[in-house]
């Protein structure tokens, strides 16, 4: 729901008890308390999941750290070691 359909919503709900001007300045009450909700609890949202590591998909591995545990070389093969010799 983006803002306009909130405000929206919340104006034909005030609009059903009560005349139009007061129904706007509710919907803009309502919208500002959403808002302030929203902003102050930004940054306490966190999924509420976890994903095993073998169920995660490929391309959301994390980068290895070190590199030590990179993926080596394959070893030239035995035509390519004679040419370089």
């Amino acid at each position: 729901m983006n803002v306009e359909e909130f405000w929206n919503a919340a104006f034909l709900a005030a609009l059903s008890r009560l005349p139009a001007k007061q129904a706007k300045k509710e919907a803009d009450v309502a919208l500002d308390l959403c808002v302030g909700h929203w902003q102050e609890h930004y940054h306490h949202w966190a999924p509420q999941y976890k994903t095993r590591w073998q169920e995660q998909r490929v391309a959301n591995v994390p980068a290895l750290l070190s590199d030590d545990a990179a993926p080596r070389k394959a070893a030239p093969k035995k035509a390519e070691r004679k040419k370089g010799a």
